[in-house]
């Protein structure tokens, strides 16, 4: 077992209809998430750091307050200890995370087509403001819609998509075989 964070989180989450992307953003990822069937608050997750070629595998158990506040545990995890295989056939979401401040927009590669694009507010109103303004955004509140929570726009694990990953991560890693 790894090492072991509690967190409070409080956050909004908006449906983006469009906006205008042209550089990098202060950072950036591609996160898998692979939810438990028993425990649809908990994941696995796959973070990869776009400018700096790393990965973290955690765990993460969030415990709902309201649809807004929670209370998270994110374990971090060896990457030995993750088969991709046991994976197969789990509700899984694959996504690009941009991150400005206390807003992050997640773009869904991999997911069950709800939409294309959520941004989640910290409570930073002001970078908010500034968002819709610089990027030209247009956006919809949907912090009380479940149906927009990761643990419900999923689809199951493919052998298609283990071979992308893996894939993925043998180009980062340069491994062979």
């Amino acid at each position: 077992m790894g090492k072991i964070v509690s967190v409070s989180e409080t956050e909004r989450k908006y449906l983006v209809k469009s906006f205008t992307k042209d550089s990098l953003w202060d950072r950036e990822f591609i996160i898998y998430q692979w939810y438990d069937k028993k425990e649809k608050e908990k994941k696995t997750k796959l973070i990869i750091d776009i400018p700096n070629l790393t990965t973290k595998w955690v765990r993460v158990t969030k415990k709902r307050l309201s649809n807004a506040e929670s209370q998270k545990t994110v374990e971090y995890l060896n990457s030995k200890d993750i088969d991709l295989k046991k994976l197969l056939g789990e509700p899984f979401v694959c996504k690009r995370r941009f991150l400005k401040g206390k807003i992050s927009i997640d773009y869904f590669i991999r997911s069950n087509g709800a939409c294309d694009y959520l941004l989640e507010d910290e409570g930073d109103e002001a970078m908010l403001k500034a968002f819709v303004s610089s990027c030209n955004a247009s956006l919809t509140d949907v912090t009380d819609d479940i149906s927009y929570r990761n643990t419900n726009m999923t689809t199951p694990f493919s052998e298609e998509d283990k071979k992308q990953l893996e894939f993925l991560l043998n180009t980062l890693y340069c491994q062979q075989k």
